[in-house]
């Protein structure tokens, strides 16, 4: 086996050794909007060793699905292009191999999305599994693939690249189970605390100050397996929760590279914050400001807070990921629009009843996180009993 043949099998052995921890035995059902072609070997190869009963997947070959988007498929080219698979028996297991770079062009999501709906035809009952998020554990990840490789290095031929730079991103199966405990902890401590006001400040300018309700709850990815709608991102470092989206006051300076909604890459985003919502915002691109700044997006307030270390594996790589699964790993950061149901204690009758916006917590159809955090951040707490409480200095827990 060659060096990069090795990377991979390396990388897919952390990712399954954290999400497959449980032994227990299952079908696996691997999504994906790029071909995976050159893993599929590695991942059946790992499957007896996982406890795996048979893996299927659901990737997408853009060269030969091109002109999709055209034309209908005759009975013939479905039956040959896309397989018919058995109903997966027992405990099902989904696992989406993300591509959030949105270097895809229009014709390429239209090509997918015609793909997706004719693989649904064929294997109804796989594609309720998928859609029913609240009994399978879904998995969300990231793997290498060309299209990524062309976003953040401007060259498909650099795909070993990147291969490599993710594998050195995620922890060893020794350490991320340390990480795990840690993550416990702090999330503990956070909840005991009962914190009514968080203030951050950074050397790039970030002054800023926010409230979480009573029904605010501090969650990590870990944690989540308990909720309904679980998703388990992998790697993640991150503790976060859903804040009162009308109290953020101050100022916002982003410390990462962002790559936002229509494929722009925003190398710095200064937000102005007034009871709540977003007042003035400067960035490279307008069609940026102009986003956030339409009313019927809900964009311009925040629905997550989340606390990263400065000493997580992610963030001592010092790069722009191009994904903002890995990106937003990488410091503190916000969230502007939704807030997740499960960063509240609110029974979910009761938001399907009155809805999170009742209880100050956000809605938006979409959810775009930016990361401030860095080596000079200070983050400072006042708990609802008025303590004051230092949480984290020089992007490090201090708790």
């Amino acid at each position: 086996m060659d060096s990069i043949e090795q990377t991979k099998r390396e990388y897919l052995e952390k990712i399954f050794d954290a999400c497959f921890k449980d032994g227990e035995r299952c079908d696996l059902i691997i999504s994906a909007s790029y071909s995976l072609d050159d893993v599929k070997d590695i991942i059946l190869g790992l499957k007896d060793q996982y406890n795996i009963n048979q893996v299927i997947f659901f990737d997408f070959d853009y060269e030969q699905m091109k002109g999709l988007s055209e034309r209908e498929l005759t009975p013939a080219e479905i039956e040959r292009l896309i397989p018919k698979y058995e109903i997966p028996q027992g405990k099902t297991k989904i696992m989406y191999f993300i591509n959030d770079t949105t270097s895809k062009t229009i014709i390429y999501e239209e090509c997918y999305i015609r793909y997706a709906q004719y693989w649904g035809m064929v294997n109804p009952e796989i594609m309720k599994i998928c859609s029913e998020k609240d009994t399978s554990k879904l998995i969300v990840t990231v793997c290498p693939n060309k299209l990524w490789a062309k976003a953040l290095y401007g060259s498909e031929d650099r795909l070993d690249d990147l291969w490599q730079l993710i594998n050195q991103s995620v922890p060893s199966r020794e350490t991320v189970h340390e990480e795990i405990e840690m993550l416990i902890e702090m999330q503990r401590k956070l909840e005991m605390l009962k914190i009514h006001n968080l203030e951050f400040h950074t050397d790039l300018g970030t002054d800023f100050r926010i409230s979480l309700t009573k029904h605010s709850v501090w969650i990590f990815e870990q944690s989540m397996g308990n909720k309904k709608g679980f998703y388990y991102n992998f790697p993640s470092f991150e503790i976060f929760t859903a804040p009162n989206c009308h109290s953020a006051e101050g100022r916002v300076v982003t410390s990462r590279k962002l790559r936002s909604y229509y494929d722009t890459v925003l190398d710095r985003i200064t937000l102005t914050f007034k009871k709540g919502k977003v007042v003035k915002c400067e960035a490279d691109n307008d069609v940026f400001e102009r986003i956030i700044q339409n009313p019927h997006n809900r964009l311009n307030r925040i629905g997550e807070i989340a606390l990263v270390s400065q000493e997580s594996i992610l963030s001592r790589q010092n790069t722009f990921f191009d994904s903002i699964l890995l990106d937003e790993n990488t410091g503190c950061h916000l969230a502007l629009g939704h807030a997740f149901e499960e960063c509240t204690d609110l029974p979910s009758e009761l938001i399907r009843k009155r809805g999170l916006r009742h209880y100050r917590f956000n809605t938006s159809n979409y959810h775009e996180d930016m990361v401030f955090g860095d080596e000079s951040i200070t983050v400072d707490a006042q708990t609802y009993g008025g303590q004051k409480v230092l949480i984290m200095e020089k992007g490090r827990w201090k708790l």
